[in-house]
């Protein structure tokens, strides 16, 4: 019910787009399978939309319905559909159902460490009477983890941004402190099947700090940290106060014992 009205939004822009790029790019009298954007990046467990358009005038005289093929380009091939493999059911929904829609877009449901990769769709159709065969350029899904941007419990002194990517060199982590770039020490720990970044700083200065996870130049996410240490409250000096005050009281005390040994002295003589 709720992802209905999302899912038809999605298909009139992503449609929509593509025709304006086409147009614009003087491409349109051909038959395409376009794939765009070619990189997609989703946070875990999210849903990621993989776009496929068939494209072609009249002129190109397709006659029969394509059929639809979406697979992942990994070292073994795998199927998302039709006929999928069982890793994938349940995941995978065609967002336009009709065989003779232009949109061959897929929803991805739910993704996974291991999702992540390069992905293709393929059509197969026929013109002139001849079965033919196109195949999109890919698009390659990443996916990213929860960031942590905190002080070190065990080194208070030490302020640490670490995040759980896909095994790819594209993504990079970089820190900030009041909007300038800040060297870091940073270190990349590959796991199966991701890789952590993180980066660590020494926390001396106040101030406003803030990591970025790019995807070569393009920002895909960033985390603050706020650092303005207390001042250090001095202990008051009581000892001198009480120095200050009795300075009164001393010379009274002074001026007092002169005058009696000096009357006592007069008394003597």
């Amino acid at each position: 019910m709720f992802c209905g009205p999302i899912i038809a939004r999605w298909k009139k822009h992503l449609w929509n787009s593509v025709i304006f790029c086409y147009l614009l790019s003087g491409t349109w009298s051909q038959i395409n399978v376009v794939q765009q954007p070619d990189v997609v990046l989703i946070k875990l467990c999210g849903n990621a939309m993989l776009n496929c358009v068939f494209t072609h005038t009249p002129d190109m005289k397709v006659s029969n319905k394509p059929i639809l093929y979406w697979e992942f380009m990994s070292q073994n091939k795998s199927r998302l559909f039709p006929n999928q493999e069982p890793q994938y059911n349940g995941r995978v929904d065609v967002l336009d159902d009709v065989q003779s829609s232009p949109n061959k877009s897929i929803l991805f449901r739910n993704v996974r460490w291991e999702d992540s990769g390069k992905y293709q769709c393929m059509l197969s159709y026929e013109r002139d009477g001849d079965s033919e065969r196109k195949r999109g350029a890919g698009v390659k899904l990443l996916i990213y983890d929860s960031a942590i941007f905190d002080v070190l419990p065990e080194s208070k002194d030490q302020l640490r941004c670490a995040i759980n990517v896909s095994q790819d060199p594209g993504l990079n982590l970089s820190m900030y402190h009041n909007g300038v770039p800040i060297d870091t020490r940073r270190n990349d720990t590959l796991f199966s099947p991701f890789r952590q970044l993180s980066v660590y700083i020494p926390l001396k200065e106040a101030g406003n700090y803030e990591c970025k996870l790019n995807l070569a130049s393009k920002l895909i996410l960033n985390r603050n940290y706020s650092y303005y240490p207390e001042e250090k409250i001095l202990p008051e000096p009581w000892i001198l106060y009480v120095a200050i005050v009795s300075i009164p009281f001393t010379g009274i005390l002074i001026l007092l014992t002169a005058c009696v040994f000096k009357f006592r002295s007069r008394g003597a003589s």
